[in-house]
């Protein structure tokens, strides 16, 4: 019932958290999704790599949860970020102004952003 959702997980995801340890076989480090289905992720050197899907409130699953405001995607070879996957219209500004984002933005996803910017 929620792989269609999972399916889209750059798209529908509002929540990320810290998994809270309270499922005995669940063994995850990240949570990622909304009120209805997440993600599961292990930490496997520098990267997480999924490792369940839940049809379960991310709320109830882990500690200290964060709104996710912005997504982006890359190809593993490329160094730039290069499509905008989602983005909380509120935080277009904030996102706009961090240097640290801007630097791993390639120039097509910039002017993607000051378009949204003058929407």
């Amino acid at each position: 019932m929620v792989l269609p959702m999972l399916m889209n997980i750059s798209k529908n995801a509002k929540m990320i958290g810290d998994y809270d340890k309270n499922k005995i076989y669940l063994q995850s480090d990240k949570i990622i999704g909304n009120v209805n289905s997440c993600l599961s992720f292990i930490k496997y050197n520098n990267y997480y790599i999924s490792n369940s899907s839940l049809k379960e409130d991310i709320r109830k699953i882990v500690y200290n949860h964060k709104r996710i405001i912005c997504i982006l995607s890359k190809k593993i070879q490329e160094k730039e970020y290069n499509e905008i996957t989602y983005i909380d219209n509120k935080y277009i500004e904030d996102i706009l102004v961090s240097k640290d984002i801007l630097a791993k933005m390639s120039r097509k996803i910039k002017h993607e952003f000051f378009l949204l910017k003058k929407i």
